[in-house]
């Protein structure tokens, strides 16, 4: 995977970052904006074209656990459904899979931390 920034502001709002990852064994490039910022704890960004047909942004929220020194991540995706995912069902699936086993990764290192 690579992964980077192309823009990257002071303040987070407008930076880009791209990214290119496997899935379904073909790779897949994408860029997104970053449309908010809040240092450890929230980073919500929109998907570029032709992304952002099947899924026009996200979030990564980090909140503390309420029990002393955890935190809990949460990272979601917005997907369009309807026509457009009925054309990119086996994507969708390939995305699917990739979030899971992202999140196990993500996981396993912090908590590995």
């Amino acid at each position: 995977m690579v992964a980077g920034w192309i823009r990257k502001t002071d303040e987070g709002v407008g930076s880009i970052f791209y990214a290119e990852q496997i899935l379904g064994g073909r790779k897949a490039p994408y860029t997104f904006t970053v449309t908010k910022y809040l240092p450890y704890e929230c980073i919500e960004y929109t998907a570029a074209f032709p992304q952002s047909l099947l899924f026009p942004g996200g979030s990564f929220i980090i909140k503390e656990d309420g029990k002393g020194g955890g935190s809990i991540f949460t990272a979601t995706l917005t997907f369009r459904f309807g026509f457009l995912a009925k054309i990119f069902r086996a994507k969708m699936g390939y995305v699917r899979k990739h979030v899971s086993e992202e999140g196990q990764n993500l996981k396993r290192l912090l908590e590995g931390a």
